[in-house]
Parts: structure tokens; C-alpha cells; sequence
């Protein structure tokens, strides 16, 4: 956010009303070990990563709920104001598992 804030200013823009938005993949399995592999295949096969984005798919968020609530907090300390999560697949099993064991113990 501060690189942000600092191009705003360098253009003579206040950066105050600016803010940021992370969109994240998620998946909550048993370990990070045993969602890698999935993981990484769904983000190679189905997503676009622009080449001129930071954006990579060591940046998906997966593991165990522990595993994914400390990685969501590491967004979180960045001063991100809003992270829009996308569901592995889509799958209605994992909206539910994200909404119960993740997202309360942030």
C-alpha cells in the first residue's frame, strides 16, 4: 500500500481516500502439504496470473484452517482494507469450511 500511496503523491494525488483489495484463493484441507499440489493445479489450469502482476501461485492461501488464518493475517498486517476470498473450485463445502473454521478465529 505504501508504494501506492507514495505514485499518488508523486502525481500530486492525495492517497488518503485510496484503499486496497486483495483477492485470494483459498483452500482448506487436512495440511498445507496435502493442498499443494491441488492447489497449484487449479491456479495453473483455470486462473489468469498477469505477467506484470506480483500475483504468483505461492500466493494462494491453503493448509489447514490454522494454516489459512495465519496466512489471512499476514494479509491482513499489510494494512489490506478488504480481501474478497475465492473458494477452491467453488466447491459449497469449502464456502462452508472457510466460514466456520476460518473466518471466526480472525
Amino acid at each position: 500500500m505504501e508504494k501506492i500511496q507514495a505514485f499518488a503523491r508523486e502525481a500530486g494525488r492525495d492517497p488518503a481516500p485510496l484503499t486496497a483489495t486483495n483477492q485470494l484463493a483459498v483452500y482448506v484441507g487436512n495440511s498445507r502439504a496435502e493442498t499443494t499440489a491441488d492447489m497449484r493445479c487449479w491456479l495453473s489450469t483455470e486462473w489468469d496470473v498477469a505477467s506484470w502482476s506480483e500475483s504468483t501461485v505461492e500466493h494462494a492461501i491453503h493448509g489447514s484452517a490454522a494454516e489459512c488464518v495465519a496466512q489471512l493475517r499476514a494479509h491482513v498486517a499489510t494494512g489490506v482494507h478488504r480481501i474478497i476470498l475465492i473458494p477452491y473450485r467453488y466447491q459449497p463445502q469449502q464456502v462452508e469450511r472457510i466460514a466456520k473454521e476460518v473466518l471466526p478465529a480472525l
